[in-house]
């Protein structure tokens, strides 16, 4: 295997605030310099600084440091695998360098990822009494109430986890709109079962003495969906999901279309591919989102030779096969709800047709 390539890159930093660590280790090399001029170093007057490759670098000369004086230049040793520390008399002392190194890969975070678990702190900080008082036996009564009441709430607010929504057993029915509302700023939808309108007021659309003389009345849908926990979810992470961007692509949609409709409780779903999805442009800005069910049709037995046996179909009978997206989402429906009445963010500049074949 060939060796990674070596590039120069700058310190992490080149302000020092304390023992300041300004590069790390595999290294081929590197060079620091100490400024010579105190407007370089960001200071009224020339100060040295110090230097230790065995850990935090005191602001002092030390058996484990080395000093480094204005203008003068540190060589970072080939090879060193550790952590450059460096500190100075004064904060915000200002340094320059380069270090020869490979470029930095991604360092997975330790333990599993994504978290299965709460991450803050679980653990109250006691309260206690003072020193006075820590003789009374009400009072540390009291006081042991309290805190076991308290490490109560830090408890359940730690393990509940109320910001995740998505797969979240423990934030549900009131909860889950109690935090959508209160934490993102959505109300639980109310998605029409169809679409059926009907404006009346002209004759010959209403019954006589219904309504009055140039009165008019537009009637919307009369039947509408339950929106379970499993539906808001996935109408809320179609709103939160960060992961896709803002910018409106033919991909953007698609993807967002098939976790919609495959992510069960607001999760991620499966988008390895959205052959489901058709999506095309029609005129006056018209977006067209065809939903197919059936994959592909084809030919399995008939009255063709070498098909069937003889004398089971009809002449010119033919038998097909129909191979379905697996599985066919039972939110189909209600994403077509969902994009028809406006629940589901959209660029306005486009009017959405969905098709379901």
């Amino acid at each position: 295997m060939a060796a990674a390539p070596q590039q120069i890159w700058p310190l992490v930093t080149a302000t020092i605030r304390g023992p300041t660590t300004v590069a790390y280790g595999p290294m081929l090399g590197g060079i620091l310099q100490n400024p010579y001029a105190p407007a370089d170093q960001g200071l009224a007057v020339p100060e040295v600084i110090y230097v230790d490759l065995t850990g935090p670098c005191a602001a002092t000369q030390s058996p484990t440091n080395e000093p480094v004086q204005p203008g003068q230049l540190y060589n970072l040793p080939v090879g060193f695998t550790g952590q450059v520390s460096v500190n100075a008399p004064s904060l915000g002392h200002r340094i320059s360098g380069i270090i020869i190194q490979s470029p930095p890969g991604f360092v997975a975070p330790s333990g599993a990822w994504p978290p299965s678990g709460p991450t803050t702190l679980q653990t109250l900080i006691p309260s206690y009494l003072y020193k006075q008082y820590d003789d009374d036996d009400d009072l540390q009564a009291m006081f042991m109430s309290f805190n076991s009441f308290a490490q109560l709430y830090v408890t359940w607010f730690a393990t509940v986890m109320l910001p995740v929504i998505a797969n979240n057993p423990n934030v549900n029915g009131a909860l889950l709109d109690w935090v959508a509302f209160g934490l993102y700023g959505f109300l639980r939808p109310v998605l029409p079962s169809n679409f059926i309108t009907l404006d009346i007021g002209t004759f010959n659309t209403y019954a006589l003495d219904t309504l009055a003389f140039n009165e008019f009345d537009h009637i919307g849908p009369s039947q509408f969906y339950s929106v379970n926990d499993d539906l808001f979810c996935r109408i809320l992470i179609w709103h939160l999901l960060k992961g896709d961007g803002k910018l409106f692509s033919i991909r953007w949609l698609k993807r967002r279309i098939i976790r919609f409709l495959t992510g069960t409780n607001g999760g991620l779903g499966n988008v390895d591919n959205s052959y489901q999805v058709s999506v095309t442009f029609g005129a006056g800005n018209q977006v067209n989102i065809n939903l197919q069910t059936v994959h592909f049709i084809s030919a399995k037995a008939g009255a063709i030779f070498d098909a069937s046996a003889f004398d089971t179909f009809a002449f010119n009978e033919l038998s097909q096969v129909q191979v379905y997206t697996t599985p066919q989402s039972p939110y189909v429906q209600a994403f077509k709800a969902a994009v028809i009445s406006g629940v589901l963010e959209l660029p306005f500049q486009f009017t959405y047709v969905v098709n379901i074949n």
